[in-house]
C-alpha cells in the first residue's frame, strides 16, 4: 500500500461497443509472488491512446476488515472558482481506501465521495457551499476519513 508496483503490464485492446468480456486472465499467484494478500491492491486501467482513462478498478486480496491499511496523511489543497463553487485536489504517500469528507461545521456537498485514493495519486473534487464560506473556513473545518479511521 506503499506505492511500490509489484506487476505492470500493458497490451492493446480493441473494445467493441456494448459488449463484456475478460481480456486479461493473470493468476493469481503471479501477481501476488510472496508478497502479503493483506497489503496488496490490483490497480487496473482502461486508456485510449492519448493517455486519458476510461475506467479504472481497484482489486484488494483481502476483506476490508483484514487489511493491513496504514493510516494516511492526506494533503488537501484548494482553490475558489466562484462564489459558492471551490476545488480540493487531495494526495497521499500510502493507500487511503474509502476516503470520505465533510466540513465540521458549513453545510455543502462534495461532487464525489467514498473513493480510494491510490499512493501519489492526486484527487480533485468540487465542493458547492450551501452557504457563504472562506477558504480559510474550508481549510479550517475539513475533516478527511478514510476506512482506517472506522476499526
Amino acid at each position: 500500500f506503499n506505492g511500490r508496483p509489484l506487476f505492470s503490464q500493458t497490451q492493446s485492446l480493441q473494445i467493441e461497443p456494448l459488449t463484456s468480456k475478460a481480456y486479461l486472465d493473470i493468476p493469481k499467484a503471479r501477481l501476488l509472488g510472496k508478497q502479503d494478500p493483506k497489503k496488496v491492491v490490483l490497480s487496473c486501467e482502461v486508456q485510449q491512446a492519448n493517455g486519458t482513462v476510461l475506467s479504472r478498478n481497484n482489486y484488494y486480496f483481502a476483506l476490508p476488515k483484514e487489511m493491513a491499511l496504514p493510516k494516511p496523511s492526506i494533503a488537501a489543497t484548494w482553490t475558489q472558482t466562484n462564489d459558492s463553487t471551490f476545488r480540493v485536489t487531495l494526495q497521499s504517500k500510502t493507500l487511503a481506501r474509502e476516503v470520505n469528507l465533510t466540513l465540521s461545521e458549513k453545510d455543502g456537498f462534495f461532487v464525489d465521495n467514498y473513493f480510494d485514493l491510490l499512493p501519489g495519486e492526486k484527487k480533485e473534487l468540487t465542493f458547492r457551499s450551501q452557504g457563504p464560506i472562506t477558504l480559510a473556513e474550508l481549510r479550517s473545518q475539513l475533516v478527511v476519513r478514510s476506512l482506517v479511521d472506522a476499526f
